[in-house]
């Protein structure tokens, strides 16, 4: 439990003297760390994961990233920020890129996965972080983190599918893609320092079993994997492909969809099961949905509300093609001119533990 490997530094607050800042003149912390930071960025490193963030003061960052952007201006700045009300400073005043997003999207979704709270709550955490959405990173997975397959969460990486897709797609931030998520590591194994917490060690040197398979001593062919973990890390493969290939999900707008999509059966588990939502420029419209529920198909029902299409873009049609990114498949759907409604609604089956995302767009 001892941290033998950290030190506290002294950047100019007064712990004694009820953390009074002495910024002016520049504190040779400051500047220590600045050359720390250009040492590596001249060596070729391209971003920084600034571990607590919050607990360093603003100031610093706000004087110490422009300086090493002026040397490389793509390099990038994420901050570990535990504080949601502190986003918005460490954002325009720390000048941060991107701040992990953990106890707002993560925890939200790691609550569903955990069936602790319900999948409508993702439109709270959505609300919540709209004004500065593009600057959060989504994950599922990190260092600090309880690996998706573990024992102690989830114990199978496929349950995990849903959180992942809106992990992917729910907005214009990044996405932190943690090594061995994609084919289900596991942490399972007791490691040292690390303990059997359902966590990589990073204490150790160590190794992770199923990503082994993948390394197949050397060969980086896959060559030890399962089909099912074959399988799995080309749904990733095909998912991350498309949060970067289609503008709607790369920079478009967002909308939960509330109105248009019900479930055939009236099931009242779909406000704990199931979220979908738009994504969509004026040239793309694109639907997501997922379905929490680990054992049952929910059947869901499609009508569009035309008022709020023809304000994503969309024509005043009902002639609709439906081409489901992640398999290919595409439906039609037909409906009347006149009263612009479906002659029936189009009918979506979503498996468990799984999703959705179509593509929508106008036949005429």
């Amino acid at each position: 439990s001892d941290w033998f490997e950290t030190v506290k530094l002294n950047l100019g607050v007064n712990i004694f003297n009820s953390n009074s800042n002495h910024f002016d003149p520049v504190p040779s912390t400051w500047n220590i760390l600045k050359e720390v930071l250009s040492f590596w960025v001249a060596k070729g490193i391209d971003g920084f994961r600034c571990d607590m963030a919050e607990m360093v003061p603003v100031e610093f960052w706000s004087w110490v990233i422009p300086i090493i952007k002026q040397q490389n201006p793509e390099v990038v700045f994420i901050a570990e920020i535990y504080k949601p009300e502190e986003y918005h400073n460490y954002i325009y005043n720390g000048k941060f890129d991107y701040i992990y997003d953990k106890v707002g999207m993560y925890d939200t979704l790691v609550g569903v996965l955990k069936e602790d709270i319900a999948a409508s709550e993702i439109s709270e955490c959505i609300n919540y972080n709209a004004p500065f959405s593009r600057h959060l990173l989504n994950f599922l997975e990190n260092h600090d983190e309880l690996r998706l397959a573990s024992q102690h969460f989830t114990k199978s990486a496929w349950a995990a599918i849903p959180a992942m897709i809106i992990c992917a797609t729910i907005s214009n931030g990044p996405i932190l893609f943690y090594f061995g998520q994609e084919v289900g590591e596991t942490a399972d194994i007791r490691a040292g320092f690390g303990g059997g917490n359902g966590r990589t060690t990073i204490y150790d040197y160590w190794n992770m079993p199923e990503l082994q398979k993948w390394i197949n001593y050397g060969a980086f062919d896959g060559g030890g994997l399962t089909e099912s973990q074959k399988t799995l890390r080309s749904f990733y493969k095909r998912l991350l492909t498309i949060s970067n290939e289609y503008i709607a999900l790369r920079c478009g707008e967002m909308q939960v969809a509330e109105e248009e999509i019900t479930v055939s059966d009236e099931s009242p588990d779909k406000s704990k099961f199931m979220f979908a939502f738009f994504r969509y420029t004026d040239e793309q419209r694109i639907l997501v949905i997922v379905n929490f529920n680990r054992n049952s198909f929910f059947t869901i029902n499609f009508n569009p509300n035309f008022s709020k299409w023809s304000s994503m873009g969309g024509t005043r049609s009902v002639n609709f093609i439906f081409t489901d990114l992640l398999t290919g498949i595409n439906s039609k759907t037909t409906g009347s001119e006149n009263d612009l409604l479906l002659s029936t609604p189009f009918q979506i089956a979503v498996p468990p533990s799984n999703g959705l995302i179509y593509t929508i767009e106008n036949l005429d």
